[in-house]
């Protein structure tokens, strides 16, 4: 060895170069952009609401009073958050392991319901895309990334048996559209792990869907059930930039107003809808993606898949910006082309 670094100051620029490469990575997933909101009666970051636990273990949602939600609708929130999982996928190029991490809701028992784009691939340089590796999920109301990096007994995988719903279906070296994006995942070896993911009283748990988009009226109340990740860099800041109330958009506020890594319900209303979408400001960070949205009823609404790509832009300088009204998206429950296609694992909604 000719080199005159020490072996730790090798290790050290190695470690780095892991990091800087484990970025480019990320940002060449074709992922979705989210959008959190300003709550202009108080002038802060709209905030949502983490789930906490009674002495015996039942979830529990404490509303502050000025939120106007009845106790029924707070029970069937409380029920439902008990099928919301965080999911990780894993994508493995060359020596560097990447990370993407969504929401979703388990179905039926076996099944999860979440948001296609989870498992685009990455773009590599001269277009080579790189499939993901595995895909892992845990229902633990409070689920870390460093969960993830352990043996515990509370982390278990999956596999898409359906993504997309044009066709066959998109394969793995295929990137989703915006009208393309759900997923049905499998859960695997079920046998061995129903018992430990659902109890006596949640198995064979299928919520009822929306049936009619005219049932979904403009700015009538929206839950957001889902998991957010950490701000971490200068630029997941930046991104904001553009936005009324810019100011506010600080990595601390983002972090205490979002409750990255624990389950909560995001609470907001639906500004609009047609046949495949649902326009939405329940406030939401990246890791949000596939969590599920419910109406007052308790009744499943939409997959939510963040802002639509026509709302992100780059600036003069090449950096990416979220329009200053963007607003967040789901892909409606009620399509007839979504039922179409999921009710072949999910027979009760033909």
């Amino acid at each position: 060895n000719t080199s005159n670094k020490s072996s730790s100051e090798e290790e050290h620029e190695v470690q780095q170069r892991l990091i800087k490469n484990n970025r480019i990575i990320r940002s060449k997933h074709k992922t979705s952009n989210e959008r959190t909101f300003i709550d202009y009666r108080t002038n802060q970051l709209k905030e949502n609401v983490p789930f906490t636990y009674s002495s015996n273990g039942q979830p529990q949602l404490i509303i502050n009073s000025d939120v106007n939600i009845d106790l029924t609708t707070i029970k069937q929130l409380e029920y439902l958050s008990t099928f919301v999982v965080k999911i990780r996928v894993e994508f493995q190029q060359a020596e560097i392991t990447s990370y993407v991490s969504g929401s979703g809701l388990i179905i039926n028992d076996r099944y999860i319901i979440t948001a296609a784009h989870l498992f685009n691939p990455l773009i590599e340089e001269e277009d080579v895309l790189v499939p993901y590796k595995r895909i892992e999920f845990t229902s633990l109301s409070y689920a870390s990334d460093q969960l993830f990096n352990t043996n515990n007994t509370n982390v278990f995988e999956a596999e898409i048996i359906i993504r997309g719903i044009n066709g066959i279906g998109l394969q793995p070296h295929e990137i989703c559209s915006n009208d393309d994006d759900v997923a049905i995942l499998s859960i695997c070896r079920y046998e061995q792990t129903k018992d430990v993911l659902m109890s006596e009283n949640k198995k064979d748990f299928c919520p009822t869907r929306l049936s009619d988009k005219a049932e979904l009226e403009p700015n009538s109340s929206l839950f957001l059930l889902a998991y957010c990740s950490t701000i971490r860099t200068k630029n997941d800041v930046e991104f904001y930039e553009e936005c009324p109330g810019y100011s506010l958009y600080t990595r601390e506020h983002l972090n205490s107003a979002m409750h990255p890594n624990h389950r909560t319900v995001s609470i907001g209303k639906c500004i609009a809808n047609d046949d495949i979408h649902i326009v939405h400001d329940c406030p939401s960070l990246r890791g949000a993606s596939g969590g599920c949205i419910f109406d007052a009823n308790g009744r499943l609404v939409g997959v939510h898949t963040g802002v639509c790509d026509g709302d992100v832009h780059y600036n003069v300088n090449g950096e990416r910006r979220l329009r200053p009204y963007a607003l967040n998206q789901a892909l409606a429950i009620y399509s007839d082309r979504i039922i179409h296609c999921l009710a072949t694992v999910i027979p009760t909604w033909k």
